[in-house]
């Protein structure tokens, strides 16, 4: 079976690909950007530029974006990405706000989210020191976060990668297949919202276990109101480990999913938007989280600080 990144590349236009190849090819190097010169790409068999002076570079006629480049000095993550235990990188990605817009009215916004929906990989590039940048590679855009105007790319994009470490085990994407759908009396595979439910069961039952059946951020103990929170949003299999989840009521779940309300990572102290202070929320600012007695089931650092960044608003 070909990698994840192989099959995508196959897809696309062969200059597309290409450009994309480049970003593989060459992750990890640090130096100028492949910048333009007479408004063409100075990489060779490429008619495109690679990068854009700054933020996003959508290339003329492209619906998608081809990279981003990310500055220093942006808030809680710094444009630095944040490296998990799975091999991959996280980095919040602060929206445009320019001249031509903001949100879904930006065209460079609109861009990434015709990467995200579509599953294409961009280029990019982090700050290093002076003028020079280190290319991260190949990311996804995972999610994008209206409420804070932050997207959130994963990465890298390698050749090696399976399908299965970007979307989960096979089986949980394939269509519910319902008895009435199925002539075959003998198919008793189980309908894949089934098993999505079964695998949720189980990582709540492992948070409430953690946690000792209470809130980590009110206390709360009646069970029926207590959720299992993803960190990291869910991405497969793997995103239901007891360190990228919190047991949480099922209101402060909300809050947390929305980004109102997050966990500062080095203090593990409860953080609230402005919204919510002057409400009946406002108790809970500053009020350390409960962590579980095991400190191998104690939230990961690195996840918290992906997700306290995008509360933060830090971009590139």
């Amino acid at each position: 079976m070909s990698s994840l990144l192989e099959g995508i590349l196959a897809r696309l236009e062969p200059e597309h690909a290409r450009a994309l190849e480049w970003f593989a090819a060459n992750e990890g190097t640090v130096g100028p950007r492949p910048w333009r010169q007479d408004g063409q790409s100075v990489v060779p068999g490429l008619s495109i530029p690679l990068v854009a002076q700054r933020g996003i570079h959508q290339p003329a006629g492209w619906s998608c974006a081809v990279s981003i480049t990310a500055t220093s000095g942006r808030a809680y993550l710094d444009g630095k990405p944040q490296r998990l235990d799975d091999g991959t990188w996280v980095l919040p990605y602060r929206a445009h706000g320019g001249g031509d817009g903001s949100g879904l009215d930006s065209r460079w916004n609109r861009a990434l989210l015709v990467n995200m929906s579509d599953r294409i990989p961009l280029g990019v590039f982090v700050h290093a020191r002076g003028s020079a940048y280190r290319n991260l590679g190949l990311a996804m855009v995972e999610e994008y976060y209206e409420d804070q105007g932050t997207f959130l790319l994963r990465g890298p994009v390698a050749h090696p990668q399976s399908f299965a470490l970007w979307e989960g085990e096979p089986t949980e994407w394939e269509p519910v297949v319902l008895a009435a759908e199925s002539n075959d009396d003998s198919d008793t595979r189980v309908p894949t919202l089934a098993r999505l439910r079964t695998a949720q069961d189980r990582f709540r039952e492992t948070l409430l276990d953690a946690y000792s059946r209470r809130c980590a951020v009110t206390g709360y103990e009646a069970e029926p109101a207590l959720q299992a929170a993803h960190i990291l949003g869910y991405r497969g299999g793997s995103s239901q480990q007891v360190r990228n989840g919190l047991l949480l009521r099922a209101d402060v779940h909300l809050l947390y999913d929305r980004h109102l309300l997050s966990v500062e990572p080095t203090e593990g102290c409860v953080w609230l938007a402005d919204s919510l202070c002057s409400t009946a929320y406002g108790d809970l600012q500053g009020k350390p989280i409960r962590l579980p007695v095991d400190g191998e089931k104690r939230p990961d650092p690195e996840r918290l600080a992906v997700h306290f960044a995008v509360f933060s608003g830090s971009g590139g």
